[in-house]
C-alpha cells in the first residue's frame, strides 16, 4: 500500500485507481463516487502547471472541483454562471423564508 506522506496528487491518483479497482471488480462500479473522486484536486496542483486544464474545464463545461489541502477539503471552484446561479436560489429562499415567517407571525 502506498504511503499517504507522499505527494498529494499521488494519493489523489492512488485513491481513484483504488476505488476504481474496487467498484470494477464487485461488479457494481458507482458512476458517482467515481465522478466525485475525479472532481478531486490537490492544491498542489496549481503550482505545477495543471491550473490552466481545471479552469478551463470550469468555465467550459460548468463542472467544479474539489480543491485538497493536505488530503483535507479546503476550497470549492465552481464557473462564474453556477455561482450566480446559486446565488439567485440562495436569494429566493431568503425571500420565501422572510414570507413564510410573516405569513406564520400573522396567523398566530
Amino acid at each position: 500500500m502506498q504511503n499517504f506522506n507522499e505527494n498529494s496528487y499521488e494519493n489523489i491518483d492512488y485513491l481513484v485507481r483504488t476505488v476504481y479497482t474496487i467498484f470494477k471488480e464487485s461488479d457494481c462500479m458507482n458512476t458517482d463516487l467515481l465522478e466525485f473522486t475525479e472532481r478531486l484536486v490537490p492544491i498542489s496542483d496549481f503550482s505545477q502547471g495543471k491550473a490552466g486544464k481545471v479552469f478551463n474545464d470550469v468555465a467550459k463545461n460548468d463542472r467544479d472541483y474539489i480543491v485538497l489541502k493536505n488530503n483535507q477539503p479546503i476550497a470549492v471552484l465552481v464557473s462564474v454562471n453556477e455561482y450566480r446561479n446559486m446565488q439567485e436560489r440562495i436569494a429566493r429562499l431568503e425571500k420565501l423564508v422572510k414570507e413564510t415567517e410573516e405569513t406564520t407571525k400573522n396567523l398566530l
